[in-house]
């Protein structure tokens, strides 16, 4: 099968041959001898990662769920506990909901935290491996088994996190050591005494602001460096770094430099991490979603190439380089960060892609089209049928 006249995010222009799960050839155009599908029109991307999301918190495919506002994260974890107790609609719906939805957007690759506590136990858990199991042909799917209560706070909960990384949970995560639950080091102490036993990466939340989040950061890029830099070290949210003025910012970037610590952010309307300043200073950075229709925000429909854009909003990314740097948190960067190196879309490499109706990447990005093609393996996914490209084949 050939696909011929689309648009590649370097703004060249080709061809691609798919033969079973491959890209057999990249050229300027198909042979002659051959009927190639009119591809013109349309943009082809890597596919999507998304970085930060919750498949057991969200609500789709449950009935609506208004909105309860809460002062606090502690007050949001109890607000949210009740509700969801009271769900008559399980974690196998609902998340597999959201991953439906990410997969028709052009969603490749996901990382989900799932939350671990005394109250759930390993519920939430069994149900995202079975979901991770039941659409591995379509999605490539993390879990981060997730603290959500704290951990010192929540007794009990160190051993849930030690069975759920026997169970199948891929990295470790966290939740504001000092705000949550009032001791950094004894928190820091059992995430990265996990991570080394289990020989898994890292994801931390981290909501804490001011100088109490930047001494937290520097905590977790001190235990970096002096535990060999385990794989895969992340901060998600980071907002500290966004209050930080240039002196105190450089200092900060080098340290997650440094020690290969990452930075995740979900383009809040406040207190982003300036992404493209600690690219610039070698910081690893990636973009995801967070709460998608759940019960700590009505908002998200997990479509990455559109939190792409509101991260260019916010962050006023708005020439085409700017633009370029933005589209790539919503593939590649994330990508490396979740640890998946993605190579070119050329002759050998997997016949991965997604197909967006727009004249250019840039355009895509600035203003999202909802007509897409998803390919996995070669095989079409999601998306209207290859012949209904254009009118002509």
């Amino acid at each position: 099968m050939w696909l011929e006249g689309m648009t590649f995010a370097d703004e060249s222009h080709g061809a691609l041959a798919i033969v079973e799960d491959k890209i057999a050839a990249r050229a300027e155009a198909a042979p002659s001898d051959c009927l190639p599908i009119d591809a013109s029109g349309w943009v082809c991307l890597p596919p999507l990662s998304e970085g930060h999301c919750h498949l057991d918190k969200t609500f789709l495919g449950a009935p609506w769920q208004p909105h309860i506002r809460q002062n606090d994260v502690l007050g949001r974890i109890g607000m949210e506990k009740q509700i969801r107790a009271n769900l008559d609609v399980p974690v196998s719906v609902r998340g597999a909901a959201l991953i439906e939805r990410e997969i028709a957007f052009g969603t490749g690759l996901m990382r989900t935290h799932v939350d671990i506590d005394p109250d759930w136990g390993l519920e939430n858990l069994h149900a995202v491996l079975e979901l991770r199991q039941r659409y591995s042909d379509r999605i490539t799917i993390e879990i981060v088994a997730f603290p959500q209560s704290g951990i010192l706070r929540a007794p009990g909960t160190k051993d849930l996190l030690t069975a759920a990384l026997s169970q199948g949970a891929d990295l470790i995560g966290g939740l504001d050591p000092m705000a949550i639950d009032g001791d950094r080091a004894a928190h820091l102490d059992i995430i990265f005494s996990l991570a080394s036993h289990f020989d898994v990466g890292i994801d931390i939340h981290l909501h804490e602001t001011g100088p109490l989040g930047v001494k937290t950061i520097s905590a977790i890029c001190e235990r970096a460096l002096a535990h060999g830099r385990p794989s895969h070290i992340a901060i998600s949210h980071g907002f500290a770094l966004s209050e930080l003025n240039e002196p105190e910012f450089e200092i900060i970037a080098a340290r997650l430099s440094n020690a290969g610590v990452a930075i995740i952010s979900s383009a809040p309307p406040r207190l982003m991490p300036p992404l493209d300043q600690l690219a610039e200073r070698g910081v690893c950075v990636a973009l995801g979603s967070d709460n998608i229709c759940d019960a700590w925000s009505p908002f998200g429909n997990g479509d990455m190439l559109e939190r792409a854009a509101i991260a260019a909003r916010q962050q006023c990314w708005a020439t085409d380089s700017g633009l370029a740097f933005a589209l790539s948190l919503a593939t590649d960067r994330t990508a490396a960060v979740l640890g998946e190196t993605r190579p070119p879309l050329v002759a050998g490499a997997p016949a991965d892609f997604v197909l967006i109706k727009a004249p250019c990447a840039q355009a895509a990005l600035a203003n999202p089209p909802s007509e897409r093609m998803v390919f996995r393996g070669g095989r079409q996914i999601a998306g209207p049928r290859l012949g209904c490209l254009t009118g002509s084949h």
